[in-house]
């Protein structure tokens, strides 16, 4: 981490279960400048932003500002985003553009999941979670070599089920938790420098996971007489071959993966205003070729080749029951959107480091991406009446290229601080707004930013303290930005032009053996800078001048702290602890910046007990309760704000046993 010239975020297998981060919106919500938001309370609508620069994603026609990778595989739908965590070797969050040194361009920053690889070593690890809400979790893996030739396998799985989280007035408690994965992994190497990885994986997911209600009230409890019953299926198949010769190493990523996700429910409220919901398939393929330099060498450098092929068919459905009068329709008034989409897209990049003096390093980078998207749309009305999107049969195409660049220089001055300073360019293709449009131009336009940053990585006493600090703007052009229309149509536009500017600091201190303390803070003015017809959610039609405001989904800043002790009570047993607080600034929930979250902080933390191969832990998250809301959407006048809240206060116990 103090060599990479960025600013980034890692945490271990081992932390993640300690602080039990179990998917990705808990990595966020530990990462200082980035966040995440399930708009609509839907695992299917994502929005990541880093230092404020991202896109409310809702459905297939945008992509995210910010890349998921597990295993070195992009993962290109944003339904497939939150997955459940389990089994992790390493995370690792990159702030800024990302596209000289591997896969898919990533105009924000990046998020690697590397999963745990099989070993020889002969291990098992059971354990088992108990909480409130009727929380039981159940995790584990199986490892060892299958014979003397140096194959090896692991399988791993988990099980989740909880109870509703959210108190709802006229149904069943929603916020629910109903799925399982599994994972199965084989690897084999030979002398010659060739080794061979192949990883299967499968999640499912069943569960009432929207939760929501009246702006006012919606941190209480929920009001939704048909909450939405969401289902989704992932599978995935990687595999990853490497070659290491003398000169080069060169390694081949090959990635399937689809997506079957349903969202059938009414409309987050007691009454029977109407039925809606989203049916969505998608596949993808992906592949990735890097030849690397040996890092020995005073000249380091890196090549590669990546190819991606998606196909997304979706459709989403509206039917009005009681609301329909108030817009001038027949009860039963039902519109549809259909879209089969596909992209394929592909790019060369590549990237060196050339060590000037042993102190001094200058490097750089060039990435050129070709990307084409193709639609096939229909918006179909029951009645031939047409009040949420154009009644409309299209089809269209569009291609983007982009050459992005990147220059670096790092400084070493000691074994203990080195500074660095970039810039970079990062991309995001257009697409297509494929849900209810009211034009017949379905498409948006690319998005391009460049990224200016400093930093300095350092370390004190003798290794027992870090400080890390960056400084960074971001220019951002053509940024797409989604709003939802009362009538359940999405119109997605480009502002001119947005900035961010900030700087982050973080660090570490092990002041005696048992005990570690840790902070960060992050600070991120993020703005339109020229945004003048921008589309007033709530309204059809009518626009505004939002330059200058803040960017929606994004805390001007937010901090972190805390620490971990362990003493042994007994030459065999280890008492632990971990304990800390994470607060996030104030957001916007729209370009307008009318509905607002204030800032909230949250207290988390564990006690355990620990000897050879096995662990007790008592644990809690939001020990305080705190109360927040997670998006709010304005529906209009005749259906006010939605909004969904966080978490509140959960506390559980586990068990493991590793052999």
């Amino acid at each position: 981490m103090r060599d990479v010239p960025v600013s980034m975020e890692v945490f271990s297998g081992q932390q993640l279960e300690a602080d039990r981060i179990h998917d990705t919106p808990d990595i966020i919500a530990a990462t200082p400048s980035v966040n995440f938001t399930p708009v609509g309370g839907n695992l299917r609508n994502t929005n990541f932003s880093v230092r404020g620069i991202g896109s409310m994603v809702l459905g297939a026609g945008v992509d995210s500002s910010v890349a998921v990778y597990v295993d070195d595989v992009f993962i290109g739908n944003g339904a497939s985003h939150n997955a459940e965590l389990f089994d992790i070797e390493r995370v690792e969050v990159m702030r800024g553009p990302q596209g000289t040194l591997y896969g898919k361009n990533a105009l924000a920053g990046a998020i690697h999941i590397h999963t745990a690889p099989p070993t020889a070593k002969t291990a098992a690890l059971g354990e088992v979670s108990y909480g409130n809400y009727n929380y039981v979790n159940g995790r584990g893996y199986v490892n060892g070599a299958f014979d003397d030739d140096g194959l090896v396998g692991r399988l791993s799985a988990t099980v989740t089920r909880r109870n509703g989280t959210e108190h709802n007035i006229s149904a069943e408690n929603v916020n629910t938790q109903d799925n399982w994965a599994l994972r199965t992994q084989v690897a084999g190497a030979n002398a010659n420098g060739f080794s061979l990885r192949v990883i299967g994986d499968y999640a499912r997911d069943r569960a009432i996971r929207t939760a929501g209600g009246d702006f006012t009230t919606a941190t209480e409890y929920s009001d939704v007489s048909d909450p939405y019953h969401q289902q989704r299926d992932i599978f995935g198949l990687t595999g990853k071959a490497t070659w290491e010769g003398k000169d080069a190493t060169l390694v081949s990523i090959t990635g399937l993966r689809t997506l079957q996700f349903a969202n059938p429910g009414s409309d987050l409220r007691p009454q029977n205003y109407f039925r809606q919901g989203q049916y969505d398939r998608q596949r993808q393929l992906s592949e990735e070729v890097r030849l690397i330099s040996p890092q020995d060498q005073r000249l380091r450098w890196l090549s590669g080749v990546f190819l991606y092929g998606e196909t997304w068919s979706t459709k989403t459905f509206r039917q009005l029951f009681d609301v329909a009068p108030l817009w001038g329709l027949s009860y039963g008034h039902r519109e549809q959107s259909t879209a089969d989409q596909s992209s394929a897209s592909g790019a060369v990049f590549g990237d060196f480091t050339w060590g000037v003096t042993d102190q001094w390093d200058i490097g750089g980078g060039m990435r050129y991406s070709r990307e084409t998207k193709s639609i096939d749309y229909h918006h179909t009305a029951n009645d031939g009446v047409s009040a949420m999107g154009r009644l409309q049969t299209l089809k269209q195409h569009r291609e983007f290229d982009d050459l992005s660049p990147r220059l670096v220089t790092t400084y070493t001055w000691s074994d203990n601080a080195k500074t660095y300073a970039k810039i970079e360019r990062g991309f995001k293709s257009g697409g297509f707004s494929n849900l209810a449009a009211n034009s017949t131009h379905l498409g948006f336009d690319a998005e391009t930013g460049w990224n200016y940053e400093m930093g300095a990585k350092t370390n004190w006493l003798g290794d027992r303290a870090t400080l890390n600090v960056s400084v960074f703007q971001m220019d951002v052009k053509n940024q797409q930005v989604q709003v939802l229309y009362p009538t359940g149509g999405v119109v997605t536009s480009n502002a001119s032009s947005s900035v961010s500017r900030g700087f982050e600091v973080d660090g570490t201190v092990t002041p005696e053996k048992h005990v570690s303390l840790f902070g960060r803070f992050s600070y991120a003015d993020a703005r339109f800078d020229e945004y003048r017809d921008a589309p007033i959610q709530g309204t059809i039609g009518q626009t505004e001048n939002v330059s200058g405001k803040r960017l929606p989904f994004a805390s001007q800043y937010s901090y972190d702290f805390g620490l971990a002790w362990y003493s042994f009570v007994t030459p065999w047993t280890r008492l632990t602890a971990r304990a800390g607080y994470q607060f996030k600034g104030p957001i916007y929930f729209d370009v307008g910046n009318r509905m607002k979250q204030p800032g909230y902080g949250q207290i988390n933390g564990s006690l355990g007990l620990d000897g050879e191969g096995w662990e007790v832990r008592l644990w809690g998250k939001n020990l305080t309760d705190t109360r927040y809301r997670l998006w709010a959407i304005n529906e209009g006048a005749q259906l006010g704000i939605s909004a969904g809240p966080g978490d509140p206060r959960t506390f559980g116990m586990t068990g493991a046993v590793k052999f």
